[in-house]
């Protein structure tokens, strides 16, 4: 049988170079055809073969052969019936049960496809099957195998066509199922396989995946693939981080996987337990710390585009102390490069959201001690700015008063602080600001934190600090 299939591929072969397409797809049909038997008797083989009545004796054949032979019907759907019953009190999805009725049907070539690793001609050879939707198919007959016999048109035109499925309850709902599972094992065999090609790798996979989906949808087995089609995202997403990581291609990498990972979220909905949603935070993470630092081998660090990625990573993960601390870090290196008066609004601002992000960082997580140093570093930055704004005599007085405040009538000094700031803050805004630095600098806890955040957001909005920020 092999040399015969290797015959008829030649002759296709020869056929399509001398200009007869038509020739050729008929012998490619054939040993498609004689691929489709063989597997077929194979796999029975493989389950003991069909018993016979007369003689005594088990039989392995392909569907071929069972059309030729009508008598072989019954046993055969009796056979694929024992072992559904089996392999479905196990859970075995794609035993030999799924093969053998699948190969003894219409199926046949499209399973024989998808096995020799060509799933876009699998899902032609369905012939529209995996297209219909389970309110869509007729009525059975209700007879039991063997009927046909008896007169029943119905069931000897199924029983011809697919006596993989003959025997089975709810005949025409479980050909469907099966149609369904191997065209959408081929759409995201597809789906896989463009993403290893390569670009448009992404927008190809996801035409696949679409299509997977709305197939699957026919016999309400939407999710299963929505969920399958999530550790795929999700290892292509690392492979396109990881292979050029360090390199002038890494940005390029990691824009590709972010999309790519995006775009899967949104076709999943909610379906992969926040997995996506993570993934892409974490991705947008890298990218924005090698936007602003790591890239400048091969490109002009900007804090500006990594501090924008490590925002979105934020609102997509809060719970990410990798990235709230390196956006706090973002914020503050971009406020240290900002050196002309006129930036001092834009200062002001970047300072004050990383406070606000270090302060909410303590509120979810106060034993993270990386969060304690960045807020000494925010309020270094923050200190400087007030000195910065302030005149040399404003400066002197600030600095004496500094030195002669005490606690009083029992209160803390963060207390009395506080208190100074209030008297301070609507006239002498700065000089407001700097008792709250003080005030946090001797109680950094979570009251005196908010204090200060509430302060700076509202002297952010003055317009002396917020035009042509």
């Amino acid at each position: 049988m092999d040399g015969l299939s290797k015959q008829l591929a030649e002759v296709a072969d020869r056929s399509r170079c001398d200009g007869q397409a038509k020739h050729g797809e008929r012998y490619g049909q054939l040993r498609l055809a004689l691929a489709v038997e063989m597997a077929a008797g194979r796999a029975l083989a493989g389950t003991g073969g069909m018993a016979r009545a007369v003689p005594s004796t088990t039989l392995a054949c392909g569907p071929l052969f069972v059309r030729l032979h009508p008598e072989l019907r019954a046993p055969l759907g009796q056979l694929v019936a024992r072992l559904d019953a089996e392999q479905g009190a196990r859970g075995v999805e794609h035993g030999a049960g799924f093969r053998l009725r699948c190969a003894f049907s219409e199926l046949g070539e499209a399973i024989m496809l998808l096995e020799q690793n060509r799933p876009d001609r699998a899902v032609d050879a369905l012939r529209g099957i995996h297209r219909t939707t389970l309110k869509d198919l007729p009525a059975d007959c209700g007879h039991e195998l063997g009927t046909a016999e008896t007169g029943c048109a119905e069931c000897t035109e199924f029983a011809e066509r697919n006596p993989g499925h003959a025997g089975l309850r709810h005949r025409r709902t479980r050909l469907l199922q099966d149609a369904v599972d191997l065209a959408t094992r081929a759409f995201l065999a597809e789906a896989q396989a463009t993403l290893v090609d390569g670009r448009p790798g992404v927008d190809a996979a996801l035409r696949h995946w679409r299509a997977a989906i709305e197939v699957a949808a026919n016999v309400g087995d939407s999710v299963r693939i929505k969920q399958a089609i999530v550790p795929v995202a999700l290892g292509r997403a690392d492979v396109l981080r990881d292979e050029h990581w360090g390199t002038r291609l890494a940005d390029e990498r990691l824009t590709e996987a972010i999309d790519l990972v995006a775009a899967a979220r949104q076709l999943v909905g909610g379906v992969d337990a926040g997995q996506l949603t993570a993934k892409e935070a974490e991705l947008l993470t890298t990218r924005g710390v090698w936007r602003g630092c790591w890239c400048y081998e091969y490109d002009e660090p900007s804090f500006e585009r990594g501090v924008d990625d490590l925002r979105q990573a934020l609102t997509l993960n809060p719970e990410s102390l990798d990235t709230r601390d390196n956006l706090a870090h973002g914020l503050i290196y971009w406020a240290q490069s900002l050196h002309h008066q006129s930036q001092a609004g834009q200062q002001l601002r970047l300072l004050g959201e990383a406070l606000t992000i270090v302060h909410e960082g303590l509120l979810r997580t106060p034993s993270y001690v990386q969060f304690g140093a960045v807020l000494a570093a925010v309020l270094d930055e923050f200190e400087q700015w007030c000195f910065d704004e302030l005149t040399d005599e404003e400066l002197d007085r600030r600095l004496r008063e500094r030195s002669t405040v005490s606690p009083a009538d029992g209160s803390t000094k963060a207390e009395q602080l506080i208190r100074q700031a209030d008297r301070e803050i609507e006239e002498h805004p700065v000089a407001g600001l700097l008792n709250l630095i003080a005030a946090v600098r001797s109680d950094p806890g979570a009251a005196v934190r908010a204090r200060l955040v509430k302060a700076a957001t509202q002297l952010s909005g003055r317009t002396e600090w917020s035009e042509g920020c």
